[in-house]
């Protein structure tokens, strides 16, 4: 019986774990493909751009000045300086640029320093 119950409970354990993943990656992507890459670091805010340039987070399409306001919100929350807060931008390889540098200086106007691109290792 024992057993059975850690069992269960390593279960629930990965099924929270997953749900908490999908929920910050729910974007389907394609992202940049590329042969080396940096050591992935644990971010605190994840940015999605999709195909349509649109800015998604948490599945909800934001304009830019909504998504100022989510990271500003964050930045207070957590009590930590902007410089502090890492963002992970995932940018759907199929769209130009345009949105990501709209995006890269709304982020360092707000003093955000630590700024991660997501890519796909080959």
């Amino acid at each position: 019986m024992t057993s059975m119950i850690d069992i269960v409970f390593l279960l629930i354990i990965f099924f929270m774990a997953v749900s908490q993943f999908n929920r910050n990656l729910d974007a389907q992507l394609q992202l940049t493909e590329v042969d080396e890459g940096g050591t992935k670091v644990e971010s605190t805010f994840v940015i999605n751009i999709d195909a349509e340039q649109r800015l998604v987070v948490g599945g909800e399409y934001l304009s830019l000045e909504q998504l100022t306001q989510r990271v500003l919100n964050d930045v207070r929350q957590s009590g930590r300086p902007a410089d502090q807060l890492i963002v992970r931008i995932r940018c759907d390889r199929q769209q130009d640029s345009s949105r990501l540098n709209q995006l890269m200086e709304r982020l360092s106007s707000l003093g955000i320093v630590e700024i991660q691109l997501a890519v796909n290792r080959r």
